[in-house]
């Protein structure tokens, strides 16, 4: 009997004992709950008594120079589900499915997608569709999304670039300037209801987001269209593999136009494939063919190896290197320099080349801007390719001379036109106007039409004129550039028609690149136009094919802008006084009849007209300041003046 007692007050002993335990483990839980800033216990809090919400914004737009919308976002309809409540309703299935004109399969499977409550049915609907018949279903529902439009579909796409299914850029602008155009949602947390619903009250915490920001492009999209119109139709015509178009302003390095056939609507991104997407004139190398001639005559009036007069032996056959003969197109025996660019000769430019030596070409060129990105701020851009000089073998620097055996891009050859047709000073290419946050304030503002005072002179004086001489006989009725003539305007140029290295490794007999380069006016330059066509099966020669594509162009965009043609009798003028003797040059008035320190008085005028008159009379100029010229002064080398700038609202001549 009493080990029964015993035995029972052990076991409620061991009962105490476990209870005491467990309630000293529970109050230490409940202690711990209370006053631990444990991140579980937070968060779990939170889902219980917190409701959060997210209100997206509106992505920045992109507007041309001229205001014109070429990327913006609108709200569109995006339908949703609840699967726990849609997927065991075969009707209501089918009706969604009616509705959406898809099959009941594609929505199962959208359903099985999402999570347990959630699941995106089709996003990005037509704005004109009604939403009463989806709400009309249990467990469907329809949001407002941002997408972005393109409201001119192909124009400038492969600049513009694409966003992808989250409102991000991924390609061209929309990428590159990503962190402007992107938006930062609004958040409002509140609390919930016993029963898990949301309460807004004043004590709701809004955290407030960002509307992108407006970026304005330098492109103006009626240059683009025409850019787009012209190539598209020629390369059609030539059964072109493909076509690239750069239009840009050779002082400030504004880029109007950059169009790359074959064009995608950005609309329709499904149907494009990402080689579609490419902005061919900053990514595709190619090699410039006779276009890169007229570089090579910069090396050598630059390192006065030539004069005007020089004549050359440019014979068929003349010009043999090891066991390769250079060829010409044109059969032309004796030549000058201009002769050397009019027919464009092979063995001219080479002998020049061999003349030159490697590592003075090279220099030059790189000054030029080849083998070099050009800093436009683009993704992808290329350098272009070009080797080292000590792999250069003779035959190598004879093919280079004319444009084989180096590749360059698009944006490179009107960078490096630009510094001949700007008077021989370096700029960079710029594609963006500015960038207008949304309190207002503007960045990367292109604040002048003229070079920046400080920029550096990349060509002497004498041998921008004599370039762009030797460029205007190019385009004369007997030159390989004739077509590409503009009535009433000078224009000066260079024809180019470049083998292509087929699948064997070697130049093909058949494919070629043709193309054209050149500005216009030529004696006071408003636009620089490059034009390549790769691998055209009808017309070859780039003077046939890419000239009248370069004066449709540029013919057209001048008339745009207003631009009064030069009259027959002042391209006459101006072409006999470009055959006069530079050593004559300081006679010449071309101001108001005054000269001053044996230079034309400068006072009053831009920074462009200077340095266009500068470069006429072949001047050595230093320029001081921006704005207008308030004074000039006579430098003690030979044939230099300084002249001085201010902005208009302070200038007060002197």
């Amino acid at each position: 009997m009493k080990s029964k007692e015993t035995s029972r007050k052990h076991r409620l002993f061991a009962c105490m004992v476990v209870f005491l335990a467990g309630y000293f483990v529970l109050s230490l839980r409940v202690w711990q709950l209370h006053m631990s800033t444990d991140e579980r216990v937070v968060r779990l809090k939170e889902r219980q008594v917190q409701y959060s919400a997210k209100l997206s914004l509106r992505r920045g737009s992109i507007f041309d120079s001229q205001g014109r919308e070429l990327a913006l976002s609108a709200k569109v309809p995006s339908v949703f589900a609840d699967p726990y409540i849609l997927k065991d309703s075969r009707r209501d299935i089918r009706r969604l499915a009616l509705l959406l004109k898809v099959n009941e399969n594609y929505v199962n499977k959208r359903l099985k997608k999402g999570s347990t409550r959630f699941a995106w049915i089709k996003r990005h609907l037509d704005p004109t569709i009604p939403r009463e018949p989806f709400e009309d279903i249990d467990g469907v529902y329809v949001t407002d999304e941002w997408k972005r439009f393109y409201p001119e579909r192909e124009l400038a796409a492969q600049v513009l670039g694409v966003v992808n299914r989250q409102g991000r850029g991924v390609d061209g602008v929309e990428a590159m300037y990503n962190k402007y155009l992107d938006t930062r949602d609004t958040t409002i947390t509140s609390e919930k209801d016993a029963r898990g619903r949301a309460i807004f009250s004043a004590d709701s915490n809004i955290q407030e987001g960002k509307e992108g920001a407006d970026i304005y492009l330098t492109i103006d999209a009626a240059i683009q269209h025409i850019t787009e119109r012209e190539i598209k139709k020629a390369a059609i015509e030539s059964q072109s593999k493909s076509a690239i178009g750069v239009v840009m302003d050779p002082f400030s390095g504004r880029i109007y136009a950059m169009a790359s056939y074959p064009f995608v609507n950005l609309n329709r991104m499904e149907d494009a494939t990402p080689k579609q997407w490419k902005n061919q004139a900053l990514v595709d190398v190619f090699e410039p063919g006779s276009t890169f001639k007229i570089f090579t005559m910069a090396a050598a009036l630059e390192h006065h190896l030539i004069s005007e007069r020089q004549l050359f032996d440019c014979r068929e056959g003349s010009l043999k290197i090891g066991r390769k003969i250079i060829r010409n197109v044109i059969k032309k025996d004796i030549l000058s320099p201009a002769g050397i660019l009019k027919y464009s000769s092979n063995v001219g430019v080479a002998r020049i080349g061999l003349d030159l030596g490697p590592e003075r070409l090279d220099q030059t060129i790189r000054r030029m801007g080849f083998g070099e990105r050009t800093g436009v701020s683009f993704p992808m851009e290329s350098r272009g390719l070009l080797s080292s000089t000590s792999k250069w073998k003779p035959i190598d620097l004879a093919n280079i001379s004319f444009g084989q055996g180096i590749g360059v891009t698009g944006i490179q050859m009107a960078t490096a036109l630009s510094i001949i047709a700007n008077g021989g000073y370096q700029i960079r290419p710029k594609l963006i106007e500015k960038i207008v946050l949304r309190d207002g304030t503007e960045k990367y503002l292109v604040s002048s039409d003229d070079i920046p005072h400080d920029s550096k002179r990349i060509l002497e004086p004498r041998t921008v004129k004599l370039l762009t001489r030797w460029m205007e006989a190019v385009v004369e009725d007997n030159g390989t550039g004739a077509r590409a003539k503009i009535d009433g305007f000078t224009v000066a140029g260079k024809t180019g028609t470049a083998q292509v290295i087929d699948d064997t490794g070697s130049y093909s007999s058949k494919l070629v690149n043709s193309s054209f380069v050149g500005f216009a006016p030529s004696d006071r330059p408003r636009l620089v136009g490059v034009f390549v066509f790769r691998e055209p099966k009808g017309s070859e020669h780039g003077g046939e094919l890419a000239g009248p594509v370069f004066k449709n162009i540029v013919s057209e965009s001048l008339a745009y802008w207003g631009v009064e043609p030069t009259t027959s009798l002042q391209v006459a003028e101006h072409r006999s006084k470009s055959r006069e003797d530079p050593s004559k040059a300081d006679k010449i008035n071309s101001v108001d009849g005054e000269i001053r320190a044996g230079f034309p008085d400068m006072r009053g005028l831009t920074m462009r007209e200077v340095m266009r008159r500068a470069n006429e009379l072949s001047i050595d100029l230093m320029m001081v300041g921006s704005g207008i010229a308030v004074r000039q002064e006579k430098l003690p080398r030979k044939n230099a003046m300084k002249v001085i700038f201010e902005n208009p609202s302070k200038a007060r001549f002197h």
